[in-house]
């Protein structure tokens, strides 16, 4: 009977995997991680097998019902339970919750120690700027770097004041100078995200359950990196209103945690225009409609045949581009969006051929570009 048992857990354990990645589609969205799911990895390029885990780990059977519908039904119930993996969250104050990771990154002891500097360092020199010199020299198109500032560079306020001292380090501050000396343009919107917060009462740039900018943090970095593209640039009269935001990517397993904090945005305006939106890969025509924020809009070209302005935009980005794309597209004549594409395995040359862009922006959210 034992050895029935065995040989019964053995199949659960191979099909379970297989029959993930034959039923999972491929152009599936992570909602809670609100990135596409990781396609396969192309042989021979560096960082193969951890890549080929993710699309593993990503296709395993029944994954996202579980974690993104399972776990917080789970804890609304049996909230003591708080399944927190360290790795992920730490609980912050009045309901706010903070990306951890406790891996070489360790983005909360950035934002709340001095920590050494030295790998961080080596990654940038041998890492970082090469990768950006590789762009340089697939397009005459001027480079930007856009930083996403960590959340908790911004809110420290709300970091747990008896783990370290939040808001007194930034160590990503400690290396913009290098991106400069090397010649690249480096946008870093952290002064004007810090001075626009003050004037919202009960109102966040930043979801207070997520690791993300909202769409009213993403607008002034908008706002303030597009001076950088346009000469004498005017903004739009966006009217933004906020309501609350719920299952964001650092709850999918421990309760929705309370707070009084608006943080979920739309965002509209007189007149907004109509954009095509197509397949970047198959230039199949997905929609023709009036442009929405709050589609995310994932690995697509989008033409604004209205736009302001004529030029083509290759926005490069981790997840902290979405929100930008469609202020991008609302300005710009076309944007073509490489979403949550891996610096060093996503095969860029054949998107810069087709794309021919004008500008290209590479946006990263700040312990992206030091690790």
């Amino acid at each position: 009977m034992m050895k029935i048992i065995r040989i019964f857990l053995l199949l659960i354990i191979f099909f379970v995997p297989v029959a993930g990645m034959i039923t999972t589609p491929s152009d599936l969205v992570l909602k809670g991680e609100n990135r596409n799911i990781t396609d396969f990895p192309e042989f021979g390029k560096a960082h193969f097998f951890s890549n080929l885990q993710k699309y593993v780990t990503d296709r395993i059977f029944y994954k996202v019902k579980f974690e993104e519908e399972f776990f917080p039904v789970f804890n609304n119930y049996f909230s003591f339970f708080k399944f927190d993996k360290s790795e992920i969250s730490i609980a912050g104050l009045d309901g706010w919750l903070f990306f951890l990771d406790a891996s070489l990154t360790n983005v909360y002891k950035q934002h709340t120690f001095p920590v050494d500097e030295k790998p961080y360092e080596k990654y940038v020199n041998e890492k970082e700027i090469p990768f950006l010199r590789q762009l340089t020299q697939l397009s005459n198109a001027p480079l930007y770097v856009i930083v996403g500032p960590d959340k908790h560079g911004i809110y420290p306020e709300y970091m747990d004041p008896n783990f370290g001292k939040p808001g007194q380090y930034r160590l990503f501050s400690k290396f913009k100078a290098v991106f400069e000396d090397n010649g690249f343009t480096l946008v870093d919107p952290y002064d004007a995200l810090r001075n626009a917060k003050s004037s919202l009462k009960g109102k966040a740039l930043y979801y207070t359950d997520d690791t993300h900018w909202n769409l009213a943090g993403a607008k002034v970095a908008f706002d303030y990196f597009m001076p950088y593209l346009v000469d004498n640039y005017e903004p739009y009269d966006y009217q933004l209103s906020f309501s609350k935001h719920e299952k964001g990517d650092l709850v999918r397993n421990i309760a929705q945690p309370k707070t009084g904090y608006l943080d979920e945005v739309k965002v509209t305006r007189d007149n907004l225009p109509v954009v095509e939106v197509y397949d970047f890969n198959t230039d199949k025509l997905l929609s023709n409609t009036n442009l929405n924020f709050e589609e995310p809009y994932f690995g697509t070209l989008i033409v604004n045949k209205n736009a302001k302005d004529k030029r083509t935009v290759l926005l490069l980005s981790d997840s902290y581009g979405y929100a930008l794309k469609s202020y991008l597209s609302d300005y710009f004549y076309k944007v073509i969006h490489v979403p949550g594409f891996s610096k060093y395995t996503h095969p860029l040359k054949p998107v810069f051929d087709k794309a021919k862009p004008d500008i290209v922006l590479l946006v990263n959210v700040e312990r992206n570009l030091t690790l």
